[in-house]
């Protein structure tokens, strides 16, 4: 699945706005086309929604014609009693509606705007099934590891059934992993009817099951940018650091590779499969490989097992880990190495793609949590733009199986062969369960 630099753009636009803004975003020239508000609204909604049934490869396998059709209509008919902001809204949720993960509707934004898009200045993370704040601003330190059980009196699973509506997703693991982040976000809370202004009441429990309801205040991603906070992982000056965070010095966080003396296990961690062409701040990919497989050769008669960790890997160009993997097997030769790889909630797309060429290529053990990405997916991106306000409509091209690839398991996200839930008490003091459980296998 290639991901190109504005496929990056459009993704970061999806995870962190949700498809919809605080501002008016029509930026058409009404004089130019001699055409209201609302013909260019509807000439948009009935170019983007008929070229995407011409271009999606099985639009619907999910939704029917005739519900994806009524939506539309209804949509056309409330224009004129909609703002813009609702309008984007309305049909992001069309096309949430459609259920395939790479196809998503983003309204035209510049930075300006959203660098004025609010939020709460919390970052949260899952372990299991439970939503914990590990990161917070200095106002809100006291917060710190405390689990979050609703918003505004509203149950957290009611909201995550709120946000199911308003998110393209595959499986329940993507959505939690997506609702993490949009869970901060006031645009997004406050047009699903979650909050109505700019303070909400996150409901709290602390270590003690003790309740506690906790008023924040939205600022801006600007202001949020420049906040002096503290992760829960730094409070302790004891804590430990495990592999996954101890990043070598000069290394990309994109992707960097570590031999473990004391373990016998060289890791290797790919968080994105992008490099150069992508973002010139990334390394070339090639000349990358072309090291990392080196080191391996040159360490090799003290290496028991290879563990590539894409926990956390969203997706780009799948041909990467392809040729990666392959590479990996010829320096592996005959020698008695294992290999194994760790995933989670965030793998997705070409990172999915990643797991499925290390099984096939390596016989990886898959070791971790369900992927975000599903076995059977639709993918590699083609992009339609609106002729009026410029919203972009992001659709898959082409449908891949893995089962049938890699024999990867599972009916949703892909089943590990080892299932192991971190826990908020590991991550809290510096533990990484499925190195550990890799690192203690005789």
């Amino acid at each position: 699945m290639k991901i190109s630099r504005l496929t990056l753009i459009l993704l970061i636009l999806t995870l962190t706005l949700s498809g919809c803004t605080n501002s008016n975003i029509s930026d058409y020239d009404k004089n130019k086309k001699n055409i209201s508000r609302n013909e260019a609204w509807i000439e948009d909604i009935d170019y983007l929604t008929k070229k995407l049934i011409d271009m999606h490869p099985n639009l619907f396998f999910k939704t029917t014609r005739e519900e994806y059709q009524n939506k539309i209509d209804t949509l056309k008919k409330d224009i004129p009693k909609l703002n813009d902001d609702s309008i984007n809204f309305r049909l992001n949720e069309i096309i949430a509606s459609i259920g395939d993960a790479h196809t998503n509707y983003n309204p035209t934004i510049s930075k300006e705007q959203s660098m004025d898009e609010k939020s709460y200045p919390v970052k949260f993370e899952w372990f299991g099934e439970e939503l914990s704040i590990i990161y917070a601003s200095k106002e809100y330190q006291d917060l710190l590891g405390m689990k979050l059980i609703g918003i505004n009196d509203i149950p957290l699973d009611d909201i995550l059934n709120k946000l199911s509506t308003a998110m393209s997703f595959e499986n329940r693991e993507w959505l939690k992993y997506k609702a993490s982040n949009d869970i901060r976000r006031e645009s997004i809370l406050n047009h699903l009817g979650i909050s109505n202004k700019d303070k909400i009441v996150y409901n709290l429990e602390d270590d003690n099951k003790l309740k506690i309801n906790k008023t924040i205040d939205a600022i801006k991603y600007s202001e949020i940018m420049n906040l002096k906070g503290l992760d829960l992982k730094d409070i302790d000056s004891n804590r430990k650091k495990p592999v996954k965070e101890d990043i070598p010095i000069n290394s990309s966080n994109a992707y960097w590779y570590k031999f473990i003396k004391e373990d016998k296990i060289f890791y290797i961690q790919y968080n994105a499969c992008l490099d150069y062409g992508n973002d010139s701040s990334l390394p070339k990919f090639d000349e990358f490989s072309n090291e990392l497989i080196e080191n391996l050769q040159g360490n090799i008669d003290n290496i028991d097992k290879v563990v590539v960790d894409v926990r956390n890997n969203t997706g780009g160009n799948s041909s990467f880990m392809t040729n990666l993997s392959l590479k990996i097997k010829d320096a592996i030769g005959t020698n008695k190495i294992s290999t194994y790889t760790i995933a989670n909630r965030g793998t997705f797309s070409s990172g999915v793609f990643a797991i499925a060429d290390l099984k096939k290529n390596l016989n990886a053990t898959i070791v971790g949590s369900e992927t975000g990405g599903n076995v059977i997916q639709y993918g590699n991106l083609g992009y339609i733009e609106s002729p009026n306000n410029k919203g972009v409509i992001s659709y898959s091209m082409e449908k891949y199986d893995f089962k049938e690839y890699a024999n990867l398991q599972g009916d949703g996200g892909v089943i590990p062969d080892i299932e192991i839930k971190e826990s908020f008490e590991s991550y809290k003091n510096g533990i990484d369960d499925c190195y550990e459980y890799i690192k203690n296998i005789q």
